[in-house]
């Protein structure tokens, strides 16, 4: 995404230029050229400004020149430009014609996220969250936000919704990841759909989390895609389908999205909306687990178990059941303790069963606290 990574430039200034030149386009772009020199020059900050951006990316007209870039961005700043002291940042965060000063970029980006240079505010916020200080980086995702930036909404009322690091205010978070969503933030649409599903900040109104989610879903969203197809397959805020369910799984899984690549698998295990077909569903739960997906390990792991899809295998059931039950995977925690105690694909060990029942119980699976009690018993 695009603020996943602080931004390198600032509206981005660039002459017209195509592939090729006429002779009159050469003379006019190389004009527009000398007069934006002058002009900086002079000590006009936006000229400077533009120059400074000239010469960071370099074009057909001007050979890339970091050192030049941050010539001119100085030169904007200390003349107390926003725009130029925030690129200036960028150069001394990244180190491009300075030597690399996280400690000066930092100072910069505060200093201009104070003047209320909504960008500058959003790299403050993302260069505090690097560094661990989470509860310091809302104080700026706050300050866009109120500028009505919706990455900074979706951040931010995402705190507020969950009281992560700051106090929760379920319904102040949901207004602000509301406002992002109608401006079109994808990740905040899905967030709203989650709300209205959960009742979680508003009413909770399963027809209105379905229009949030088609809404994110045009995108090619897949993880919209995957809850738009579980949606129907469930009948949650429209009728149940298991066929179209079907269709919006196969639409995520080619893009290779875990949840869509399990659920699509547990659909051809049980004949859900598709034909059944137990060789598929194994070749579906085996891409989610090469994709590090606990449900893809657990589903995998019964494959191998029970021979469906493909040769029963009680080593390979028992390494998946392992690999998911470390993730924490409640189910794959109650069936390692079981292969532990029978010794299926591993050597037995009333220890190792005991354990993992044990880990099993406490997520709260009532079939381990029975399997305890008989273990005491025996």
């Amino acid at each position: 995404m695009f603020f996943q990574k602080k931004i390198l430039i600032l509206f981005l200034f660039l002459f017209a230029v195509s592939s090729t030149f006429s002779a009159e386009e050469k003379s006019q772009s190389y004009n527009a050229l000398e007069k934006l020199r002058i002009l900086a020059k002079k000590g006009m900050p936006q000229a400077q400004i533009k120059l400074g951006k000239l010469y960071f990316s370099g074009n057909k007209d001007l050979v890339q020149d970091y050192d030049l870039a941050v010539h001119w961005f100085e030169k904007a700043a200390k003349k107390g430009s926003p725009e130029g002291e925030f690129n200036l940042a960028i150069c001394y965060d990244k180190g491009h014609g300075v030597k690399t000063d996280k400690k000066k970029a930092m100072e910069y980006y505060i200093k201009v996220a104070k003047k209320g240079f909504v960008l500058a505010q959003i790299n403050a916020a993302l260069t505090l969250k690097q560094q661990k200080r989470d509860k310091e980086a809302l104080a700026y995702y706050k300050m866009a936000a109120i500028q009505q930036n919706t990455y900074a909404q979706y951040e931010y009322g995402k705190a507020l919704l969950d009281g992560i690091f700051i106090q929760k205010s379920s319904q102040e978070g949901f207004y602000l990841i509301k406002q992002a969503a109608e401006k079109g933030n994808i990740k905040a649409q899905l967030l709203v759909a989650d709300c209205y599903e959960s009742g979680n900040g508003t009413k909770q109104d399963l027809k209105k989390m379905m229009n949030w989610l088609l809404l994110s879903a045009d995108s090619t969203n897949p993880e919209a895609q995957t809850k738009i197809g579980h949606s129907y397959e469930h009948g949650l805020g429209t009728l149940r389908d298991t066929a179209t369910a079907v269709k919006w799984y196969k639409k995520a899984a080619t893009k290779d999205y875990p949840p869509a690549l399990v659920n699509l698998g547990l659909c051809y295990t049980l004949g859900r909306g598709i034909s059944q077909n137990y060789q598929e569903a194994f070749n579906l739960f085996k891409r989610a687990s090469k994709l590090n997906s606990p449900n893809g390990h657990f589903n995998l792991a019964a494959c191998y178990a029970l021979g469906q899809g493909t040769t029963r295998n009680d080593q390979k059931a028992f390494d998946f059941f392992r690999k998911a039950a470390k993730t924490g995977h409640t189910k794959a925690q109650y069936n390692l303790a079981y292969f532990y105690q029978n010794g299926y694909g591993t050597t037995k060990s009333m220890p190792s069963a005991v354990h993992w029942y044990k880990k099993a119980e406490k997520a709260g699976d009532s079939r381990a606290t029975t399997a305890l009690k008989t273990l005491k018993k025996d």
